[in-house]
């Protein structure tokens, strides 16, 4: 097994796989050492509170992020949307369309541009949303409830920048203006 130091001076262990004869506590072990394993463990237990909160709603944790952006602009470009969200053309086409088939968006084709599209909520969606927004919280607020007020603080700065070094990957999300 190769071993080096990792970004920040930890031993990483570089073998492919782990030998056949690891406990499954020593495999969990090694999960928990993962951050893409914690992150999606994170982002599964949020999403899932979430989701069980609007299942009523009918909507997702990804269509609430689309429906909090529309509520708080009103209108936008589809392509400035995407933009916001980091998302591709397509994802961010497919979302639109139920979205738009669910009558919580209405798009529009610019007068000027054919091949642009204005996005808007409705009132239905601006409702939707208002509602989401208190299961959004409990879903923040089930992650962080093992955190006090600086830690939490310290999870949002160390998630953003990490977000930040990734910037120049395609899909990459628009950083907030300082």
């Amino acid at each position: 097994m190769t071993r080096k130091n990792d970004a920040i001076g930890r031993k990483t262990d570089l073998s492919a796989a782990p030998e056949a004869s690891v406990s499954i506590d020593q495999i969990i072990e090694r999960l928990w050492q993962r951050p893409g394993f914690l992150l999606r463990r994170c982002l599964q237990h949020t999403s899932g509170a979430f989701e069980q909160s609007c299942s009523e709603l009918g909507l997702t944790a990804r269509q609430y992020d689309y429906l909090f952006v529309l509520d708080m602009a009103g209108e936008m470009g589809q392509t400035e949307l995407a933009g916001a969200l980091g998302l591709d053309r397509s994802t961010n086409t497919l979302v639109l369309k139920i979205l738009e088939r669910k009558q919580f968006v209405k798009r529009k084709i610019v007068a000027n541009d054919t091949r642009k599209r204005l996005v808007s909520i409705t009132d239905h969606g601006r409702s939707v949303s208002r509602q989401a927004h208190v299961a959004a919280g409990h879903a923040i607020q089930s992650l962080t409830n093992a955190l006090d007020a600086g830690e939490y603080q310290q999870l949002i700065d160390l998630l953003q920048k990490v977000v930040r070094a990734n910037s120049d990957q395609s899909y990459s999300c628009q950083e907030p203006s300082k």
